[in-house]
């Protein structure tokens, strides 16, 4: 019921905004600008000193001085209405931020996609296992094939699921996240890639990433890397099965 709210929200806020500005609410904000206008002119004329001035001149000046508060007026009115539109969008989106689960702007999905996908991260979960076990024995072709099927080139997707459909909450689904907005899901997606760019990486040294201003020089053992990678991957794709098997749908 929330997720089916959230544009209505939005779009009355941003609605109510405009019928603000068009109705009388633009005085709230004219009010202040038009007396500080008016106090300022007037300290100026007192300040003035009072010369009689040629009728010719005089004219002029009342012109001069009616296109100098057209101008004023016009300003004014664009400031005003500028307010207006920052206020109706900042109010929309932060009603949006507010519900939106973890930066998931993707299509909604189902209870029966959400199940049909956790179990595809559970098969997941077992191809990651076996290519460890081929990494152990440094079979980096057959780790390669493993992460070419369909459960690992598809995890993102996958994970996405998770987070548009109305199984989980949208705490857990927070801590889940995304790869644009961090959290465990981004641990998977850039674990797998870590693992694959290690393996392309083991013909070529790698220097050490230097760490608090200081750069050792030394070369990085790949093999060691590629290991880490997959303790770090396996450990966060069982902690997002972990979070989801609290949920009935998904025991």
């Amino acid at each position: 019921m929330a997720n089916k709210a959230t544009p209505v929200l939005v779009w009355l806020a941003m609605a109510a905004t405009v019928s603000a500005y068009q109705g009388g609410g633009v005085r709230w904000l004219k009010t202040p600008c038009l007396l500080t206008h008016a106090a300022s002119h007037a300290s100026h004329a007192s300040l003035r000193p009072r010369v009689p001035a040629a009728a010719g001149r005089g004219a002029m000046s009342t012109l001069r001085m009616g296109r100098i508060g057209g101008e004023a007026e016009a300003e004014e009115q664009r400031t005003v209405r500028r307010t207006f539109l920052q206020l109706g969008t900042g109010v929309g989106m932060i009603l949006l931020d507010a519900v939106l689960p973890a930066g998931a702007k993707g299509p909604k999905k189902t209870t029966e996609d959400v199940v049909t996908s956790f179990g595809q991260l559970v098969q997941a979960q077992g191809t990651i296992e076996k290519a460890d076990a081929l990494a152990q024995k440094s079979d980096w072709e057959g780790v390669r094939s493993l992460f070419k099927q369909d459960e690992i080139k598809n995890i993102e997707n996958l994970l996405l699921d998770l987070v548009n459909g109305p199984v989980i909450s949208a705490e857990d689904k927070k801590t889940i996240g995304t790869r644009k907005r961090y959290g465990i899901a981004a641990d998977v997606i850039y674990g797998i890639d870590g693992v694959l760019s290690g393996i392309d990486s083991l013909s070529t040294p790698q220097v050490q990433n230097c760490s608090a201003g200081s750069c050792s020089g030394e070369l990085v053992e790949g093999e060691e890397e590629i290991k880490k990678s997959f303790k770090n991957l396996k450990a966060s794709l069982s902690e997002i099965l972990t979070l989801c098997r609290a949920y009935k749908e998904l025991k």
